[in-house]
């Protein structure tokens, strides 16, 4: 069954077609996980043109135009603060376990402090774009996959 984002149709070829990068248990779930993903990009890639952005007028591969649309969306419209010192320590003091060596000894702070940052930091940036697509598939005409959505631009 195709899904269509705001009348723009994602046929089930696409959606085959996407599906080797999506392995799952059976197919069935392979088949959603891709429709799912193809959906996200289409609502990136309809945003991006909205607010006015484009590739570069020599990019004429389809996909890496769509990587690029998605991309430049993503770095315009989604903004994360750097993690504290003071985040960093507190995510390390919470999580005792995880900074233990082979022999059991607790890792010291400043030898993972940057792993800590880098780790929270991907954590913020993940979850930003999880209530971005919210409020985008909230704000959007879906129909054929069902897709979490924000009823307000004020998401959690």
């Amino acid at each position: 069954m195709p899904v269509f984002v705001n009348k723009v149709e994602i046929t089930d070829d696409e959606v085959f077609a996407e599906m080797q990068y999506h392995p799952a248990e059976n197919v069935a779930e392979a088949q959603y996980q891709a429709a799912l993903a193809l959906t996200i990009r289409e609502l990136l890639c309809q945003q991006a043109s909205r607010l006015g952005i484009t590739p570069p007028v020599e990019q004429d591969d389809t996909e890496l135009a769509r990587e690029y649309l998605v991309n430049s969306l993503l770095e315009q419209e989604i903004t994360v603060p750097t993690p504290t010192e003071e985040e960093c320590e507190r995510y390390y003091q919470r999580n005792p376990s995880i900074f233990r060596d082979q022999g059991g000894n607790v890792v010291p702070f400043v030898a993972v402090r940057e792993s800590i940052a880098e780790y929270l930091q991907e954590a913020s940036e993940q979850q930003a774009m999880k209530q971005y697509v919210k409020i985008l598939a909230g704000q959007a005409s879906i129909a054929g996959i069902t897709l979490e959505r924000a009823s307000s631009p004020l998401v959690n």
